[in-house]
């Protein structure tokens, strides 16, 4: 598969993004190196031209050519959903098997995607199942396999901060996918996404949102983040955008022994 620019090879981005910057804007680095025009950066990062050259501007980066997007042609070409999905999904820093078996396609066919594309390489130690980028990306699980998106995971916090137990939360979204759902599944997103211990004796076997008000007094404050260094959402009851399963990874630990501490606020 040839680079959109004739004659480059594929390279670590070298535009200007720093590997501590946000994921999205490390791609959108990694799509101006390799050579992809304005409208397909457009394109596969779901933005409008508006909002990608107000990013591109903001980083300083080179201004993507002017050009038409190259559509692939054939039963097994690349549409622009199907990139979106792939830079979702590596993002989420889900391994190249998974990957290829949400997308059908071959790990080979994957790799090779993504150095057309410019991804930058990640840490076979330190893939996990996260969150996805685009939170207008539906990916529908294969083989009944549990996908969470943004929407869902709000879906669950809402009923976690309106005391419906976490068993007929599984049972709820069971209904809704289709397929299974295990409580421990859901015990252990909420865990992940930091939402608070709740009280035993106030919960509910139904789904009522009006207790989410009538108990707020029973539960911190917490407050929707989306974590800077893992791209994830997760609850907080401070001003923190750093989750604590970013904080655990030995990357954010080399980060923080490099710096003092007043600059760690910058961080947090």
């Amino acid at each position: 598969m040839s680079s959109p620019h004739p004659g480059r090879n594929h390279r670590a981005p070298n535009v200007g993004v720093s590997t501590n910057q946000p994921l999205r804007d490390r791609i959108l680095a990694g799509l101006i190196d390799q050579g992809h025009g304005r409208e397909a950066c457009a394109a596969y990062l779901g933005l409008n031209d508006e909002q990608l050259m107000s990013r591109i501007v903001h980083l300083d980066l080179p201004t993507p050519a002017d050009r038409p997007m190259r559509v692939g042609h054939g039963a097994h070409a690349w549409d622009v959903t199907a990139i979106r999905q792939l830079i979702d999904l590596w993002i989420r820093d889900l391994t190249t098997s998974r990957i290829a078996a949400h997308l059908s396609r071959s790990p080979s066919g994957v790799r090779s995607k993504a150095r057309w594309l410019g991804l930058y390489k990640r840490a076979r130690n330190g893939l996990l199942d996260l969150l996805p980028l685009f939170p207008g990306i539906d990916i529908e699980p294969r083989r009944h396999q549990l996908v969470w998106t943004d929407d869902l995971e709000r879906w669950l916090a809402d009923r976690w901060f309106s005391f419906q137990h976490h068993k007929a939360i599984a049972r709820d979204l069971s209904d809704k996918l289709g397929f299974e759902v295990s409580p421990t599944a859901i015990a252990s997103k909420a865990h992940r996404l930091e939402l608070p211990k709740r009280d035993s004796d106030f919960l509910l076997q139904d789904y009522r949102q009006e207790y989410r008000a009538r108990h707020a007094r029973l539960l911190p404050r917490m407050i929707e983040r989306r974590c800077k260094i893992r791209g994830r959402l997760f609850w907080s009851t401070g001003a923190t955008f750093t989750s604590d399963e970013a904080k655990a990874q030995s990357s954010y630990r080399t980060l923080c022994a490099g710096i003092s501490d007043h600059a760690m606020t910058a961080v947090h």
